[in-house]
This record gives structure tokens, C-alpha cells and sequence, in this order.
């Protein structure tokens, strides 16, 4: 099924795909997987391109691309593999929000490094459903001081800073929540070990404690004079990302497994022809078409302000089922081959369970589309 795209979006899907097909090699990125080392030449490759902070400002350096375009471009990169198109997709989290709201000294300090491949960002913030931050904060002057601890924070180890929502510690407090960029070398802010993990082995994901950190208040991100919520924009943005990363992740597992069962011979018959895999094929194209067409609408209806945030969530939870029938069921036509490491299906489908930990508990997302739904009942 073909959806309408601009010229641009053809143009940018194009790009993103040669990209992929010409610098992705399989030996390099199962090297990088047995290894656990981020793609770093990888990264500046991508950004070459300008294939990372697609949707900045131009005044920030960006392209200042509509969302539907980098949901084109993360899709295609989870598509050629689910491990590098993801550490690809997460090294600015947050950092279009500084693009956005901050000033030009802050873009400069922060943003332009991770334009040119040079610095790698950090996100700290509740969890969707999560009424407070894992971290609090309290005024002293024209200092904020930091306390709290995150359990698992992507990129922690090797990102230049973080990206932090923090609550006040006094919950009588009038003061409201707030955004800061916080260097990761400042005192006080203490970066655990990696966490051994299920999947994405690109990335490593850390505890990070802040204890009695100080934090200069020029360093807060602030809204706006039209009212903009930095914090809605940042979950509306990474809901529809992540969507994209699982959409991606499905069309990649389609791909292995339509490839597989097309090469593979089984009773001199290529397996392709046995009606039970048949079938799965059929039932995975259904179901990857459906999910493209939701995530396509939502990146759509985002720029136009016209969707909401509980259907993003609905949509991202839509993506998600999705990449996890379909990098199932192409595991099932790998047969055994498919848990060895050295055929891809298998860490994307490690890669599908470990992103859907890390990017929200799905009871607290669907307790916000229930309370939306139901609304109050006396």
C-alpha cells in the first residue's frame, strides 16, 4: 500500500533508505553489538546528512522539517536495523526543546555540538502517568538545588549533558515544574555503571543521583510568550518518535522474514510456498499497514495541533503491538536460525522488548486513555 508523501518526504524517505543501505554493514554492526559500543562514526555520518535534528529551527540549525518527515527518517533506520536505527534515533532526546525555547548562547553551548556528530544529549523526566519527577528541585537565590535519583537513563554514560524535569521539593511550594540543560560534569551529579541488559547493546542505560547538585538558574528552558507547555510538546514529540522507531523495527522484521522464507528450501519447496507461512506473511503485511497508516495520521494531525495526547499514546501502543507480532512471528519462519546472533531477527526481537520497557509503562498509558474516555463519574 502506497501513502501520499510531498516531494520533499519522497526525497527525504530516498535519502534516509541510501543512507542506510550504503553504510549500515551487517559485520560492523554485529561487531558493535558483541562490543556494546555506540555508533560514534555512525552518528557523524548521520548528521552529514542532517539526518539528526530534522525538525529544529532553522535559527538552531535544523531543517525545520515537519514531524511527518524525521517519522520518514527514523522508520527507515529502524528498518535496516532495530539496534543502530534506534541509537541513531535517541542521541538529541530532548534537545529540541533548547532548539525551541533556548536562547542563542544555550543553542550554541548545546545544540550545535550535536548537530555536527560532536555531543550526545540525555533525557531525564516522569514516565507518562507518573505525577512527579524521579528528581526534585529547591531555590536558593539564583541557584537551584538538585536531588533525586533516575534508574534508567539511555545514553547517561556517554552524553555531554542532560536534559532534566524536575518538580519542587516542597509540594506546598507555589513553584512549578521546570526544564534545565544540566552538564554532566557538574559536581554533585553522579553517573552509576551501565546496567547489564536485554537488547539495544548500542545503547547503555544508567542510574543517575543528583545530591545536592547546584544548578545556575540561567540554565532553566522556558516557555514562551504564547503559553507553549515545553513538557506536552517533549512527550507529544517522543511519543510519535517512538512510534516511528517501532513502526521502523516492524517493516525490518517483515523484510528478514519475507526475504528468509522466499530463500529458504525446505522438502525442495522454498518455504514461502507452504500455505502455514504463507499465511503468517499475509497476517504481518495486514497488520504492519495498519500501523503505518495510524502512525502516518498522528505525525499528520500533530502539526495542525489537531490530536490529542491520549490518542498519541494510543497510537504508540498501536506501533508497538505491531513490531512485537510482527518480530515474533518473523522468528517463527526463521525457525532455529533465528536466535543465532549472527541473523538479525534476533536483536530486533530483543530490541522490540527492551525499547517497550524503557519507553513507558504501558498500565499507566492506558489508565490516561481510560480517565480521558470515561471522564469523571459521580
Amino acid at each position: 500500500m502506497k501513502f501520499l508523501l510531498t516531494e520533499e518526504q519522497n526525497y527525504i524517505q530516498k535519502a534516509t533508505r541510501d543512507f542506510t543501505r550504503g553504510e549500515f554493514d551487517d559485520d560492523q554492526i554485529l561487531d558493535l553489538i558483541e562490543k556494546k559500543c555506540f555508533p560514534k562514526k555512525m552518528f557523524k555520518n548521520a548528521c552529514k546528512l542532517d539526518l539528526i535534528g530534522l525538525t529544529y529551527p532553522e535559527t538552531a540549525g535544523g531543517q525545520a522539517c515537519e514531524m511527518m518527515d524525521n517519522v520518514l527518517v527514523i522508520e527507515e533506520l529502524c528498518r535496516r536495523d532495530s539496534t543502530m536505527g534506534i541509537a541513531l534515533s535517541t542521541v538529541d532526546m530532548g534537545a529540541e526543546l533548547i532548539a525551541r525555547y533556548g536562547d542563542k548562547k544555550m543553542v550554541k553551548t548545546w545544540v550545535s555540538p550535536v548537530l555536527k556528530g560532536k555531543a550526545v544529549s540525555a533525557l531525564i523526566c516522569p514516565a507518562l502517568g507518573e505525577e512527579k519527577s524521579p528528581v526534585s528541585y529547591r531555590k536558593e537565590g539564583e541557584t537551584l538545588i538538585l536531588n533525586g535519583e533516575a534508574s534508567f537513563v539511555m545514553n547517561a554514560g556517554i552524553a555531554d549533558y542532560f536534559i532534566l524535569v524536575a518538580d519542587p521539593e516542597d509540594e506546598a511550594s507555589t513553584d512549578k515544574r521546570i526544564i534545565a540543560v544540566v552538564p554532566k560534569e557538574i559536581q554533585c551529579v553522579n553517573v552509576n555503571a551501565a546496567w547489564d541488559k536485554l537488547g539495544l547493546d548500542m545503547l547503555a542505560w544508567h542510574k543517575v543521583s543528583f545530591e545536592d547538585a547546584k544548578l545556575p538558574v540561567a540554565n532553566l528552558i522556558l516557555a514562551d510568550s504564547k503559553g507553549s507547555d515545553p513538557v506536552l510538546e517533549l512527550q507529544q514529540n517522543n511519543l510519535l518518535k517512538i512510534s516511528a522507531m517501532f513502526l521502523g523495527i516492524a517493516q525490518g522484521a517483515f523484510d528478514l522474514a519475507l526475504g528468509y522464507a522466499k530463500q529458504r528450501e525446505q522438502f525442495r519447496r522454498k518455504i514461502a510456498l507452504f500455505q502455514g507461512i504463507s499465511q503468517k506473511i499475509a497476517q504481518m503485511y495486514i497488520r504492519l499497514q495498519e500501523g503505518r497508516a495510524a502512525v502516518y495520521n498522528a505525525a499528520r494531525l500533530y502539526e495542525s495541533g489537531g490530536i490529542d495526547l491520549y490518542d498519541l499514546i494510543a497510537v504508540k501502543l498501536s506501533a508497538q503491538s505491531v513490531a512485537e507480532f510482527l518480530t515474533d512471528e518473523a522468528l517463527q519462519i526463521h525457525g532455529g536460525v533465528g536466535y543465532m546472533i549472527e541473523f538479525p531477527i534476533e536483536h530486533f526481537f530483543r530490541d522490540v522488548k527492551c525499547l517497550r520497557t524503557l519507553m513507558g509503562r504501558k498500565i499507566f498509558e492506558t489508565d490516561i486513555i481510560s480517565q480521558k474516555l470515561i471522564g469523571n463519574i459521580k
